[in-house]
């Protein structure tokens, strides 16, 4: 394994085959990254910082800070995601400002930034603390969970302009459009629950609890609560990170929409602590489960089977401590990974096929 740290703009080195980590920044612009996401069909990362209020634009295969858009003071950005066309990205301005009891329950906004010009072109009003975006291609719309005012705003991405708001548990978190479009699904924090909504006509089909409620350490800057990150397969299976409880819940689809509790199919203890993220990628026979630990944040690469039900039948195929002091190989060699030090404001890689590989498929390791 090879390590190469670019802390300026310039040509990455030219290695093919031989597994690398890299390490973005620092940068001027960067202090203390927000969650980050890829551009839809393109090699470039968005980055999100907190502490600068800025967003950059980041160039995957020559490892260059593209460019820093600056947002409105104490804008504190925590997500970043762009539309389906990849013109326009979506900036969450949560005004975190290092402790729930501190930060503003008031309305705040969504930045929209033309990713051809790098230039902000307006701002949305939102509800209070906005934290995640998903994006729904087949209606032309965003949803926004704002987690101080329990609501999911929803844009119109054609117009950019506010259209709905819906109400959902106590502090949403993440949220997923299952991979039919059929559901919404929202994961409320503090409640330890998923809320379920039709996106046609916005109507909340049920709510269950999926998790242990109003949990306040470790971390309790961020409030008390649960469940966080979580993921749907193409036949409505949703698995989903508990946080604070060390656990994952798998969760029926179809059956949680038929009310009560019965979509609950499956509950089990992590294998090591603060599960925060989960993404599945069906067509690698991936599975991705991002723990976010101060101390000892990993990403951890699962053999990835939609017949089998529990994650403990699942083989592991990588352990990946977020220190760049192994890469993964074998089946999880399939794809670069991307993450990021928060704290050392750096974005880590793991390019498990060396610089300039043919055809590279990238995943996103969400850690806070």
């Amino acid at each position: 394994m090879t390590s190469q740290t670019p802390t300026n703009p310039g040509q990455a080195p030219q290695h093919q085959g031989t597994p690398v980590v890299v390490s973005i920044g620092p940068v001027p612009e960067w202090s203390h990254l927000g969650i980050q996401s890829l551009v839809p069909g393109q090699r470039r990362l968005l980055v999100p910082s907190q502490d600068t209020d800025s967003v950059s634009l980041v160039d995957l295969d020559n490892l260059q800070v593209v460019y820093t858009v600056q947002l409105e003071t104490g804008s504190a950005p925590w997500y970043v995601r762009a539309t389906p066309d990849g013109m326009f990205a979506y900036v969450s301005n949560s005004r975190f400002r290092g402790h729930v009891d501190i930060s503003p329950r008031d309305d705040s906004t969504i930045s929209v930034i033309d990713l051809n010009s790098g230039k902000k072109i307006t701002d949305i009003k939102v509800g209070g603390g906005p934290v995640m975006i998903e994006m729904d291609q087949q209606r032309e719309q965003a949803y926004v969970t704002n987690r101080f005012s329990n609501t999911l705003s929803v844009i119109d991405i054609k117009q950019h302009v506010k259209v709905a708001d819906v109400q959902v548990g106590s502090s949403p978190f993440w949220v997923r459009l299952s991979p039919k479009a059929d559901y919404l699904v929202v994961g409320n924090f503090e409640d330890a629950s998923i809320t379920i909504i039709d996106p046609d006509s916005r109507k909340v089909l049920n709510t269950i609890v999926v998790g242990t409620a109003r949990l306040l350490t470790p971390y309790p800057e961020f409030g008390p609560g649960d469940t966080m990150g979580f993921d749907i397969n193409t036949d409505g299976r949703i698995y989903i990170a508990n946080w604070r409880s060390h656990a994952i819940t798998i969760v029926d689809l179809g059956k949680a929409v038929g009310g009560g509790h019965q979509g609950v199919v499956a509950y089990e203890r992590f294998p090591v602590q603060h599960p925060f993220s989960i993404t599945i990628s069906e067509q690698q026979g991936l599975m991705i489960i991002g723990s976010y630990d101060a101390n000892n944040s990993r990403l951890l690469v699962y053999d990835y089977d939609p017949n089998v039900l529990r994650l403990s039948a699942m083989g592991i195929y990588a352990n990946i401590p977020m220190d760049g002091t192994s890469i993964p190989a074998g089946p999880a060699g399939q794809v670069n990974y991307w993450t990021n030090e928060p704290f050392q404001s750096r974005v880590i890689g793991y390019l498990t096929r060396g610089f300039n590989a043919p055809n590279p498929i990238d995943l996103v390791g969400v850690l806070l």
